[in-house]
């Protein structure tokens, strides 16, 4: 039988905590973003996206500009949605052992995330083609998880 790991979190785990909070407060202010652009484009609930009414061609999208930024806002929070888990399990998990490392990655990611769905959102950026300026949330996310995994491999030798 295995002996038990004792967990001691450290002071510095307080930055993590703190990290947490503001991804939280990014979650909302995604939500904000997509649900007022939903009222101005007239979208009614649960209707996810506005599907084009044409052929879509860079020179008519199919859709009104209220709608394409709708569907830019919801895109950019179904994406954060769709991160936030795996964001959040490698902060919580990376920043036991090292906090300040975790909580400088989590800031580095939500800044992203928030540059990300800027970019997205931008209408002088055809097809959603500003979200590429806020793409390092992805090595935020990878260099979160390369705590985990070093962790890992810590605790099997």
């Amino acid at each position: 039988m295995s002996a038990p790991i004792i967990l001691a979190v450290s002071r510095d785990y307080g930055y993590v905590l703190l990290t947490a909070t503001g991804s939280l407060i990014l979650q909302l202010w995604l939500g904000h973003r997509a649900a007022s652009a939903r009222r101005a484009a007239k979208i009614p609930h649960p209707q996810q996206e506005v599907h084009p009414r044409s052929a879509v061609s860079k020179t008519d999208p199919g859709v009104s500009p209220a709608e394409h930024a709708f569907n830019c806002a919801q895109r950019a929070y179904a994406n954060f949605v769709d991160a936030y888990p795996a964001f959040l399990t490698g902060l919580f998990i990376g920043g036991l052992q090292y906090p300040k490392v975790a909580s400088g990655l989590g800031v580095f990611w939500v800044v992203n995330r928030v540059v990300y769905s800027r970019g997205y959102s931008n209408p002088a950026k055809p097809f959603g083609t500003g979200r590429f300026i806020g793409g390092g949330h992805m090595l935020g996310l990878l260099s979160l998880w390369g705590l985990v995994g070093s962790m890992g491999v810590g605790m099997l030798r």
